[in-house]
């Protein structure tokens, strides 16, 4: 399962933008970093109640941790400034939207959507270091 974090800029137009230089584009990719951390930190605290049983609506509760584990942020392929925060456990998917038998225990989607604003606010003040205000 994966939630994307991500711009309208790729790496072709990032070249040919004359007044976008090495200072902004850092600043904008430290930024969307940031974001991308703080949201994978979201998903991992979601999933960090131990010892008690979820129930349905919230935020599956630890059994063996591998869940929490497998969260990680991976770099999106051909995309400058986008990231993928995902679940690698082939039960996230399950938990996230639930099944026949068992109702849904959200965590990723609801995690990502707390930290949006946040991140707009990381990436504002990243590009606004870059250029001096």
């Amino acid at each position: 399962m994966r939630i994307r974090i991500k711009t309208q800029i790729t790496p072709g137009q990032a070249g040919g933008m004359d007044n976008l230089d090495n200072a902004l584009l850092g600043a904008l990719s430290a930024g969307v970093r940031k974001w991308a951390d703080l949201a994978h930190g979201n998903v991992v605290q979601a999933v960090s109640k131990v010892g008690k049983v979820s129930r349905p609506g919230q935020s599956p509760a630890v059994d063996s941790g591998e869940l929490r584990a497998s969260i990680q942020i991976v770099p999106t392929p051909g995309k400058l400034f986008s990231y993928r925060v995902q679940a690698a456990k082939f039960y996230a998917i399950m938990l996230e939207y639930g099944t026949s038998k068992m109702k849904r225990r959200p965590f990723l989607r609801r995690s990502i959507r707390r930290a949006r604003k946040q991140g707009e606010v990381i990436v504002r003040e990243e590009v606004a270091k870059a250029l001096g205000i």
